[in-house]
C-alpha cells in the first residue's frame, strides 16, 4: 500500500496572495485584453497558464470575468470585474454585451476570447477595434452541447447547430484560433478553420513535490465537476463494493456538485465518500498529494469525453498518483500505454471495483514504479513549460512584440 506526503511546494499557493494585489492604473493601456464570461478569474488554464505565461514574456495583461471582487492588479494581471450570474441564460444572452463594452473601453493592442457564446463578440471586436484577436476554443463544443445533461434532447440538438453555425460564421473571422487536442483541431479542420494546438498540460512546479510512504489508509482521489455525467454515481458504488476486502477505503471528491447529487452522496453513500466542494487549484492539489494514494477519473463514454484529454490525469501524473481512469482508446493511450495506471469500464460497478482492488493490492514497488512514471512524464512529454512557446509564438507571428523587446530592438 502506498501513501503520500507532501515535502516541497511550488510557487505560492493562493491565486491572489495579498502582497501580490494593487490598485489597477486606469492610465496604463493593456497589451492583452483576456474575456471570459463562463469561468472564473482563476481558471487555471486561463489564468495560471496563459495569462501568466503572457505577462511573464512581458505583455500587459488584463482579464475580464465574472468575479465578486473589485478591480485589481493580481500577480501582475489586471483584473476587470463582469457581475457574476446564475442563470445560464443570462449568462450566454447578456454577459457578452456587457464583456463588449468593457472590452471596448480597455483598447487593447490584441483580444483573446474563450467560450462559444463569445464569437459573435470575437468578430465583432475584430470588425471595431482592428485589432489582433484570438479564440480560444478549448474543446469541441458544438459536441460539448450534444452531451449537456440538463437540457432536453430537442434543445440540445439546437444548441449544437447553434455552435456549428456559429463556428462557420465566426471563426473564419478571427485572427486565430486555439484548442487544447486533436480531437478540437480536427473538429475545426472540418469546419475549413485552421488551429493552434495548445495542451491543458499542467505546469508541475505549481504542484506539491511528493514522496511516497508506507501505512496511509487507501483514498481514491477526484478532483473536478461532481456530476452524473462524470460517474461518480458508479464510482461511489464501486468504492462501496470495494470496501468489503479495503474496509477503511475512502473516495475524496474534490469539486462542485448540484445540490440534489450533494444530497444523494451525503445520504447513500455516506461511509465512503468525503465530500469537500469547490477547492482552488492550490489547496486541492495539496489535500490530493497528503490524503489520496489512487487518482480517479471515470468519465461515462459520451461524446464529448471520448476524445479529451482530460487535465486531472495530467494533475494526478504530476502528483505521482496511479491512476484509474475509463477505457477510452485516447485515455488508454494516455495512462495504460504510458504505465501510469489501469484503465475500466466506467459503466460497470463490478469491472470498477475490481480495478480499484487490482490497484490497491498491487506490491508498493510496482505502484511506485506508476507514481514516478507519472512524474516523469509531466515533466517532459505532458509538461506546460513545453506548450507555453506555443502561445507566444503565436502572438509574435500576430505581430505582438513584447514592450519589452520592442525598446531592445529600438
Amino acid at each position: 500500500m502506498l501513501s503520500y506526503l507532501t515535502i516541497r511546494m511550488g510557487r505560492p499557493d493562493s491565486p491572489s496572495p495579498r502582497a501580490a494585489r494593487q490598485r489597477p492604473d486606469a492610465s496604463a493601456r493593456p497589451d492583452i485584453c483576456v474575456i471570459t464570461t463562463v469561468h472564473g478569474p482563476f481558471d487555471v488554464r486561463i489564468f495560471h497558464k496563459e495569462c501568466a505565461v503572457l505577462r511573464d514574456a512581458g505583455y500587459r495583461v488584463c482579464l475580464i470575468a465574472p468575479s465578486d471582487q473589485a478591480p485589481a492588479v493580481i500577480d501582475g494581471i489586471t483584473l476587470i470585474p463582469l457581475p457574476v450570474v446564475r442563470r445560464r441564460v443570462v449568462r450566454m444572452l447578456v454577459q457578452p454585451w456587457r464583456a463588449l463594452r468593457i472590452a471596448l473601453r480597455q483598447r487593447a493592442r490584441a483580444y483573446h476570447l474563450h467560450d462559444p457564446e463569445l464569437m459573435p463578440i470575437a468578430v465583432l471586436l475584430r470588425l471595431m477595434r482592428r485589432r489582433p484577436v484570438i479564440f480560444d476554443a478549448h474543446e469541441d463544443a458544438e459536441t460539448d452541447m450534444r452531451s449537456k445533461p440538463y437540457l432536453s434532447p430537442w434543445v440540445r440538438q439546437l444548441a449544437a447547430a447553434a455552435v456549428r453555425l456559429a463556428e462557420r460564421l465566426c471563426l473564419p473571422h478571427v485572427s486565430a484560433v486555439i484548442t487544447a487536442h486533436d480531437g478540437g483541431a480536427d473538429h475545426l479542420a472540418g469546419l475549413g478553420v485552421c488551429s493552434t494546438i495548445i495542451h491543458n498540460y499542467v505546469d508541475a512546479q505549481d504542484l506539491p513535490r511528493v514522496e511516497l510512504v508506507a501505512g496511509r489508509a487507501p483514498c481514491l482521489g477526484y478532483v473536478g465537476g461532481v456530476t452524473l455525467e462524470r460517474g461518480i454515481v458508479e464510482l461511489l458504488t464501486a468504492a462501496q463494493m470495494a470496501r468489503r476486502t479495503h474496509p477503511t477505503l475512502r473516495v475524496l471528491l474534490i469539486g462542485p456538485a448540484p445540490a440534489d447529487l450533494r444530497s444523494r452522496i451525503e445520504t447513500e453513500f455516506a461511509e465512503v465518500a468525503e465530500f469537500c466542494g469547490p477547492l482552488a487549484q492550490p489547496e486541492a492539489m495539496r489535500l490530493l498529494a497528503a490524503r489520496a494514494t489512487i487518482g480517479v477519473s471515470t468519465y461515462l463514454p459520451l461524446i464529448n469525453y471520448l476524445y479529451a484529454e482530460p487535465t486531472k490525469v495530467f494533475e494526478y501524473m504530476a502528483l505521482g498518483l496511479p491512476i484509474l481512469c475509463s477505457n477510452f482508446p485516447m485515455w488508454e493511450g494516455l495512462v495504460v500505454a504510458t504505465g501510469c495506471g489501469i484503465s475500466v469500464d466506467p459503466t460497470d460497478p463490478d469491472a470498477m471495483c475490481q480495478g480499484i482492488c487490482d490497484l490497491l493490492g498491487r506490491p508498493q514497488s510496482e505502484l511506485q514504479a506508476m507514481a514516478q512514471r507519472g512524474i516523469e512524464l509531466s515533466r517532459t512529454r505532458f509538461s506546460w513549460t513545453a506548450e507555453a512557446p506555443r502561445l507566444i509564438a503565436l502572438y509574435r507571428n500576430l505581430g505582438m512584440i513584447p514592450r519589452r523587446d520592442q525598446v531592445h530592438e529600438g
